[in-house]
C-alpha cells in the first residue's frame, strides 16, 4: 500500500474520482499509482464538502495491516474526525455486526483465528478416522493448510450453509467441474477417484469441525461472515439499522470474486448505493461509474473516463 503524500496533485482520472458525487465508482489501477491515496482523498473530499458525514462512512480492506496503515493515514489526512469513520476488513465488520445485534449464541462464542484452526486439526487429526484420501493421510499438516482450512473458509466465502454441503455429495448435482470452480485446490484432472475420495473426507470434516466448535463454545470468522448475512436477510430492522448507519461505503483492494463480500455489502447499500471500490489493474489509472447490481458480483457493466469510453 503506497504512502499518502504530503502534497498530492491528482491527475485528471484521478481528480474526477476525488470529486465525483457520492454515488457507485470504480477505481482502477496498477500497483504504486496512487489509487489508496485517491480513495483516501476522497473521503477526505466528501466530508470536507459537507457532503458526507464521518460516522456514516464504512471503509473496508483485507487485511489487518492494511486497515491499521489506512486508519492512520486517514487519520493524518483529515484529523480527529477520522475517529468516526468505520475501518475495518471485511471479516471483522461482519463480526462486529452479529456481536452489536446478537441474534444467536455465535455473538458470545470466543472468536477462533485461523492459528486456532490449525491447532485444532494438528491435535485432532488422529479422530479423523473416516478418512480416504491416500493424499491426505500421508501429509496431514499439508492436508490442514491446503486442503481442510481453505475448503471451510470457502464453503463461508460462498455462504453455503451446512446444508447446501451435502449437495457435493451427489457429483451428478454438482458436477467435478463445477465443484472445481468453488474449491480448486482439488484439481479435477488428478486421479478422479481420489478426488472423490477428498470431496467426501472434506465435507465429513467440515461436519466433524461444526460438532467440535459447538462442543467447544467457539467460532471462526467464517461462521460471522455466515450468521451476519443471515442475520441481515432474517431481520430487516437490523438491516435498516445498518443501512442508516453505514450509507457510504468504500472497499481498497477490492476483489470481486468475493461471492459474501458482495452479497453483503449489495445488501446493505440496497437500491441507491454510495460505493467507492479500489481495484488491481495493470494499465493506465482508470475511473468508472459502475451499477450496483445484487448478483454475484458487483461489477456489470462499466463507463469508462479514462479514456472516455463506455465498454
Amino acid at each position: 500500500m503506497e504512502s499518502v503524500p504530503v502534497s498530492f496533485k491528482p491527475n485528471t482520472a484521478q481528480k474526477t474520482a476525488i470529486y465525483n458525487p457520492p454515488g457507485p465508482l470504480m477505481i482502477l489501477a496498477g500497483a504504486g499509482t496512487g489509487k489508496t491515496t485517491t480513495l483516501l482523498h476522497r473521503v477526505n473530499h466528501l466530508i470536507q464538502s459537507k457532503q458526507v458525514l464521518p460516522e456514516h462512512m464504512l471503509l473496508l480492506t483485507f487485511t489487518e495491516k492494511a486497515t491499521s496503515e489506512i486508519r492512520k493515514k486517514i487519520r493524518d489526512l483529515i484529523g480527529q474526525s477520522a475517529d468516526d469513520i468505520t475501518i475495518s476488513t471485511f471479516h471483522g465488520f461482519c463480526n462486529a455486526l452479529v456481536r452489536e445485534h446478537a441474534i444467536d449464541d455465535n455473538a458470545e462464542k470466543l472468536l477462533w483465528q485461523e492459528e486456532d484452526i490449525t491447532y485444532f486439526f494438528i491435535n485432532h487429526f488422529d479422530q479423523l478416522t473416516f478418512i480416504k484420501s491416500r493424499i491426505f493421510r500421508a501429509n496431514p499438516y499439508g492436508a490442514i493448510t491446503d486442503s481442510f482450512i481453505p475448503f471451510i473458509n470457502r464453503t463461508r466465502d460462498e455462504l453455503l450453509a451446512p446444508t447446501d454441503i451435502n449437495k457435493f455429495y451427489d457429483p451428478t448435482g454438482y458436477p467435478l467441474i463445477k465443484i472445481e470452480d468453488f474449491f480448486p485446490n482439488l484439481h479435477i484432472d488428478a486421479d478422479q477417484e481420489d478426488i472423490l475420495l477428498k470431496l467426501a473426507d472434506l465435507i465429513k470434516i467440515f461436519y466433524f469441525f461444526q460438532d467440535k466448535k459447538n462442543e467447544l463454545g467457539v467460532a471462526d470468522y467464517g461462521d460471522m461472515i455466515l450468521d451476519c448475512w443471515t442475520m441481515l436477510n432474517m431481520h430487516p430492522y437490523i438491516l435498516n439499522i445498518v443501512r442508516d448507519k453505514y450509507q457510504h461505503i468504500f472497499i481498497d483492494e477490492y476483489q470481486d470474486n468475493n461471492y459474501a463480500l458482495n452479497k453483503i455489502i449489495n445488501l446493505i447499500a440496497g437500491n441507491e448505493p454510495s460505493i467507492t471500490v479500489v481495484g488491481e489493474k495493470t494499465s493506465a489509472f482508470t475511473v468508472s461509474v459502475v451499477p450496483i447490481i445484487t448478483t454475484s458480483r458487483i461489477l456489470r457493466t462499466v463507463i469508462s473516463l479514462y479514456p472516455i469510453t463506455q465498454q
